[in-house]
């Protein structure tokens, strides 16, 4: 770990803990988000995700980049306590978990968003999985330098 960038990288991590605080009011996952009401298909004012997008694009917009928020601050957080290689890692990683959330949200597949798009959005908009990474590579790196 690059002990000189600990405080920015913290700096960063306390902005993810800070933002996360705003899931409810920006994801579009439903059955959260009361902000995103007009995605679940039982409430009379049901619009879908096409036509949202047309309706209400300040949503939209406030919704990728609140999601693109949370998978570009890990990167440059892993990237400040380790390397390059190790961030880029972590950024497909959180572009996988991107391209599932919001696959599921446009296919408006009831049984998926009640089951799958709640936890995918859970973990996607906290700063868990960053804990977890720096924690693992923090852990591997340390063994990584014992038997060397």
């Amino acid at each position: 770990m690059k002990s000189h960038n600990r405080v920015p990288a913290s700096i960063l991590l306390l902005s993810l803990f800070i933002l996360g605080l705003f899931k409810d009011m920006i994801t579009p996952d439903y059955l959260n988000s009361p902000v995103a009401f007009f995605l679940n298909p039982q409430h009379k004012e049901y619009i879908g995700v096409l036509n949202s997008h047309l309706l209400l694009p300040f949503f939209w917009i406030k919704a990728y980049l609140y999601t693109l928020t949370f998978t570009v601050i890990p990167y440059f957080i892993i990237k400040l306590l380790y390397t390059t290689k190790y961030a880029c890692y972590t950024l497909y990683m959180l572009l996988i978990l991107v391209v599932a959330q919001y696959t599921l949200v446009w296919l408006e597949n009831a049984y998926l968003n009640l089951h799958i798009l709640p936890k995918i959005n859970r973990y996607l908009h906290s700063p868990f999985i960053t804990l977890f990474l720096i924690a693992a590579l923090t852990l591997y790196n340390h063994a990584d330098t014992e038997h060397t």
